[in-house]
C-alpha cells in the first residue's frame, strides 16, 4: 500500500541544503518504487458471482459468490472435476445447478458442494452474500423503471463492503459474474469501486478486472450456483421437493459447522456470511 503522505512533497522546508533536498527527493523517488512494486506483487483474490429468486414471485433476492485466491483456484477446480469422475457420465457432465436437483444428482450435488466446506475449514475460499427483500426496492422510483440497475446496485454493495473493505487493502481482485443479458458492462463499476474504496482509504484501486463468464465452463460458477440457490430457496421458504430440502439442510448445515460460532448471519460470521441487506430508500 502506498504510505499515506502528511504533507505534499512540495512542502520541503527552504532552509533545507541542497544536498539535502536533493536526498529526500532520492528516498521519495525509492520509496514511491518499492510502494508501487509491492502492489503489482499483491495476490490476487478472485470473486466468483451470482444471483439466485432474481425472476418470478419470490420475495428474497440473494447475491453471493465464493472468494478465492487465484493461486487455489486451478486445485479447486481439480477438486470439484475429481468429484464428477466419481459418478455416472450421464450426470456428472451436465452443468451443477439449484434449480437441475433431482434425486439422481442428489448425493453428487452433495459431494460437489463438500469441496467448498473443506476448502473453508482450510481457510482456502470464503463465501459472502447480500440477501434482500425484493417488495423494498421501487424500480420505478430509484432505477428509472430498468432492473437492471438495480440488480447492478445491489452487485455494487456486495463487492463494495464485503469483498473491496475486507480484501482491497492486501490484495487485487478480479470478479466473474455468471453471465446474464444486459446493456452495461460490469467492469464499468471499477473506477466506481476503486474511488469508493479510495475515500475510505483503501488507496490500492484492488479492482482490476469484473467480467461476465459463461457458467458452463466455470466449475467455481457452478458450486456458487448450488449455495445462493439454497440461501434463496431457505428465505423464499421454498426448497420444493423431499431432495431438494434434503440438499439445503445438508448445505445449512456445513455452512453453520464452518461457521465459528456457527452463525451464519452479522459480522461474526467467519467462512459463510449472509448479509440481510435493508434498503435505505424505502
Amino acid at each position: 500500500m502506498i504510505p499515506t503522505r502528511t504533507r505534499p512533497y512540495g512542502c520541503i522546508p527552504t532552509k533545507l541544503c541542497t544536498a539535502n533536498s536533493q536526498a529526500i527527493n532520492n528516498l521519495i523517488q525509492v520509496t514511491a518504487h518499492i510502494s508501487w512494486r509491492s502492489i503489482a506483487a499483491m495476490d490476487v483474490m478472485d470473486f466468483y458471482g451470482d444471483e439466485s429468486c432474481c425472476h418470478g414471485g419470490d420475495h428474497f433476492l440473494v447475491i453471493g459468490g465464493i472468494a478465492i485466491p487465484q493461486i487455489q483456484v486451478s486445485s479447486m477446480e481439480d477438486r470439484l472435476r475429481a468429484v464428477r469422475a466419481t459418478h455416472p457420465k450421464h450426470l456428472a457432465n451436465s452443468e451443477v445447478k439449484w434449480s437441475n436437483t433431482s434425486r439422481a444428482v442428489l448425493n453428487f450435488y452433495k459431494e460437489f458442494s463438500d469441496v467448498f466446506f473443506d476448502a473453508a475449514k482450510n481457510g482456502e475460499a470464503k463465501f459472502t452474500s447480500l440477501c434482500m427483500d425484493k417488495r423494498t426496492f421501487n424500480h420505478k422510483t430509484y432505477n428509472a423503471g430498468d432492473p437492471d440497475i438495480g440488480f447492478n446496485k445491489m452487485v455494487y454493495q456486495l463487492l463494495l463492503h464485503k469483498v473491496g473493505k475486507v480484501w482491497g487493502k492486501t490484495h487485487r481482485i478480479t470478479v466473474k459474474l455468471d453471465h446474464r443479458t444486459s446493456k452495461d458492462d460490469p467492469n464499468e463499476l471499477c473506477p466506481m469501486l476503486n474511488h469508493h474504496l479510495k475515500r475510505q482509504g483503501i488507496d490500492t484501486s484492488p479492482f482490476k478486472r469484473i467480467e461476465f463468464k459463461d457458467s458452463k465452463k466455470s466449475e467455481l460458477i457452478q458450486l456458487n450456483d448450488l449455495l445462493i440457490g439454497t440461501l434463496g430457496a431457505n428465505h423464499n421458504k421454498k426448497t420444493g421437493a423431499a431432495h431438494k430440502q434434503e440438499l439445503a439442510d445438508h448445505i445449512m448445515k456445513q455452512a453453520k459447522n464452518t461457521c465459528h460460532p456457527k452463525s451464519i448471519y452479522g459480522w461474526s460470521a467467519t467462512t459463510f456470511k449472509v448479509w440481510p441487506f435493508e434498503f435505505r430508500g424505502r
